[in-house]
């Protein structure tokens, strides 16, 4: 067992992590589109699509939708995204209760 955590490799996948950030922040630039959220929408369209995305409440039940509709499409897939996602749930809650427990210490 090793003294110490492997820096070394933790530096790399967060370097890892961070590159692909960048690069996805350098494509989404290099290829200019008009924004879709403005201070006044035109109406239409545009703006009820950009109320949906915006709207944490709406997003959540189209990606809940997606997920249902995903179980019924590709089940073995489907459950694959559902575990993921709820396994990532209960690592946010158990930190958010460690941080809480930690806090005063």
């Amino acid at each position: 067992m090793p003294d110490s955590p492997p820096y070394g490799a933790y530096a790399a996948i967060t370097a890892a992590f961070c590159g692909g950030l960048a690069g996805a922040g350098a494509l989404g630039r290099a290829l200019i589109r008009e924004p879709l959220v403005e201070d006044e929408p035109e109406g239409g369209f545009q703006q009820a699509l950009a109320e949906l995305v915006t709207c944490t409440r709406c997003t959540g039940t189209w990606v809940a939708a997606g997920l249902g509709a995903t179980q019924i499409v590709a089940p073995r897939f489907g459950r694959l995204i559902t575990w993921t996602l709820g396994a990532a749930g209960v690592s946010d809650f158990l930190q958010a209760g460690f941080a809480a427990l930690t806090r005063d210490q």
